[in-house]
């Protein structure tokens, strides 16, 4: 039996614009959680982001290279333009800052 999550759960799956990626962050959705779909390319996050909330779910588009901590900073903070595509107002949150891995630049 497959967990149902509740809209208040939000996924952030990272290199979620294609193949697997896509297919992980659209069954996080219709299981109820928020995702934001994350990729380098914009485009492709727009469009993954905007087939979920055409099939009832709730996403927003963020783009970045998550080998470079400055953007992997920036999503949080200031989501994509593509965050039209969100269903509600909630913007996702997160609990605490990303710690630096060790022996990267400050």
């Amino acid at each position: 039996m497959a967990a149902e999550l509740n809209h208040t759960q939000i996924a952030l799956v990272t290199g979620s614009t294609r193949g697997i990626g896509a297919a992980i962050v659209a069954e996080f959705a219709r299981r109820g959680a928020a995702v934001v779909v994350h990729g380098r390319d914009q485009v492709a996050a727009d469009r993954v982001a905007a087939a979920i909330i055409r099939d009832g779910g709730q996403a927003m588009a963020a783009t970045g290279d998550v080998t470079d901590f400055g953007q992997v900073e920036s999503p949080a903070r200031t989501p994509s333009s593509a965050s039209a595509h969100r269903k509600t107002s909630r913007t996702p949150r997160r609990s605490s800052p990303p710690t630096r891995p060790p022996g990267s630049p400050a």
